[in-house]
């Protein structure tokens, strides 16, 4: 919690940033999804624009706000992935429990595991089936594989108990969009001078010229250019 902040505007502040996480919004879109009043929201939208967790600007010609990179990692993701569960269940959302056959496979075995994997999905995207019990599985081995080089024989300690919760929350729009514009891909030959640029752009979007932006615009085709040579 920030200092000399009530557990309510924590609350609030909270919502204002959780409804940004997914994409940036005008403020009567705020109001509607928070469910605040318009005097609070305007006390919280100050509050993050001065501490620069919000920037706003103009996309397709319509006020919004947006997340800066600081705004994005001033809360902690568990407590959204836990706020996405509790509005998917909410809303009549389909929960898969126990979903990987590794579950079963290795159970029936009489051998022991460790790691339950459990599928919540909202309802209208439930039947495009977008991981499998499968695919679950090869996502549960990588896991397995990687902590299994992590923790040295050396160190292994059977006296220490504990659960470790490993959680992905994915935006199937959003996930779409990255896709489309190969967005992994992408980032691993970004240019160091086009990082500079959209870090600049980040932390203060008033700062950046029009030759900034056309600067940005070619870089940003010549790399996609050099990414569709490499797909050839």
């Amino acid at each position: 919690m920030s200092q000399n902040t009530s557990p309510r505007r924590e609350r609030s502040r909270n919502k204002v940033l959780i409804a940004l996480k997914s994409e940036p919004k005008r403020f009567k879109d705020l109001l509607e999804e928070t469910k605040l009043s318009a005097a609070g929201l305007d006390a919280i939208r100050k509050i993050l624009l001065e501490e620069k967790l919000i920037v706003h600007e103009l996309i397709e010609k319509k006020a919004v706000y947006r997340l800066t990179k600081k705004g994005e990692k001033s809360f902690d993701n568990v407590f959204l992935i836990s706020h996405n569960i509790d509005r998917i269940i909410s809303n009549n959302g389909i929960h898969h429990p126990n979903i990987s056959q590794n579950t079963q496979s290795i159970s029936s075995s009489n051998l022991p595991w460790g790691i339950d994997s459990d599928l919540i999905v909202d309802k209208k995207i439930d039947s495009l089936i977008l991981l499998s019990s499968g695919d679950v599985s090869d996502i549960e081995e990588f896991i397995f594989e990687k902590l299994s080089k992590n923790i040295p024989k050396k160190q292994l300690d059977d006296k220490k108990i504990g659960n470790m919760v490993l959680g992905f929350d994915i935006n199937y729009q959003k996930l779409l969009d990255s896709i489309k514009q190969q967005s992994l891909l992408y980032s691993k030959h970004i240019t160091k001078e086009e990082k500079r640029l959209l870090e600049k752009m980040d932390d203060d979007i008033e700062s950046i010229t029009v030759k900034d932006h056309k600067r940005l615009d070619i870089l940003r085709k010549k790399t996609y250019e050099k990414i569709k040579k490499l797909n050839l």
